[in-house]
């Protein structure tokens, strides 16, 4: 059962997009947890993640583990990454 839940739907500027993630940081420092579903976010924002599951088409998981690791992961897999 959920006893809390904030739902955001397509914010539309990034700055937005940049206070909203700020937000769910600050609720997850509450020791609540935060799910979220972002396309492409702007560094800046990627940065406000703690903890990914980025998953490819088809809903297989293509990494699931700390953000600082995550480019680390990609790039011993031949991914050119950019930052």
């Amino acid at each position: 059962m959920i006893d809390r839940c904030v739902v955001v739907n397509q914010i539309d500027t990034a700055t937005a997009a940049l206070k909203v993630a700020g937000v769910l940081k600050t609720i997850a420092g509450l020791g609540l947890s935060v799910v979220t579903v972002i396309h492409q976010p702007r560094s800046e924002i990627f940065q406000e993640f703690d903890d990914l599951i980025l998953m490819v088409p088809g809903g297989q998981v293509a990494f699931i583990g700390a953000r600082e690791d995550a480019i680390q992961y990609f790039l011993t897999q031949g991914f050119m990454v950019r930052i």
